[in-house]
């Protein structure tokens, strides 16, 4: 049985592809999570008998950045997403949620001195443009004035008023 293109069945639809956090963002907060994870493991009482891959993966690390910011809102959302029990949420999962959340804080905070000073260098170069603008006209209506001066053409009492302006 030949289909029309447009008739598809549900199964050959595309599902929308779920939004990630940018690539840059990604691999900063891939650092500050790893960064937070040597801190951890430094700091854990049990530290000499188990891995640091014991609280964070490197596959769950990535798993993480992965979401936008804002996404990932308590402690037991980040033990969902990794699979992970009741204990190692009581003990972890707080203090992955605190890194992301500081990171995205961190981020919007940039980010907003990012377009603050856009705005201003926006800002600045029209103001540039006006004034070169500004400055090419007078240039202009001087040189006209000149030549019209040089040729005789503007009244004798006009003369002296412009004279003595451009003193």
């Amino acid at each position: 049985m030949k289909r029309h293109p447009l008739n598809l069945a549900r199964s050959d639809k595309r599902k929308a592809s779920p939004t990630i956090r940018p690539k840059n963002d990604r691999e900063s907060l891939v650092s500050y999570l790893s960064s937070w994870r040597a801190d951890a493991h430094k700091k854990d009482i049990l530290g000499v008998v188990r891995p640091a891959s014991f609280i964070l993966d490197n596959k769950g690390i990535q798993r993480l950045a992965r979401f936008k910011a804002g996404e990932i809102t308590d402690a037991a959302q980040i033990a969902s997403i990794l699979s992970e029990t009741y204990e190692w949420q009581d003990e972890w999962a707080s203090g992955i949620l605190d890194v992301i959340h500081s990171f995205d804080r961190r981020l919007a905070a940039l980010r907003r001195i990012d377009t603050a000073m856009a705005k201003a260098r926006q800002k600045k170069a029209r103001k540039d443009q006006d004034t070169a603008g500004f400055q090419e006209s007078t240039r202009e209506t001087e040189r006209r004035v000149s030549q019209r001066i040089s040729a005789g053409r503007v009244p004798l009492q006009n003369r002296v008023n412009i004279a003595s302006s451009q003193s």
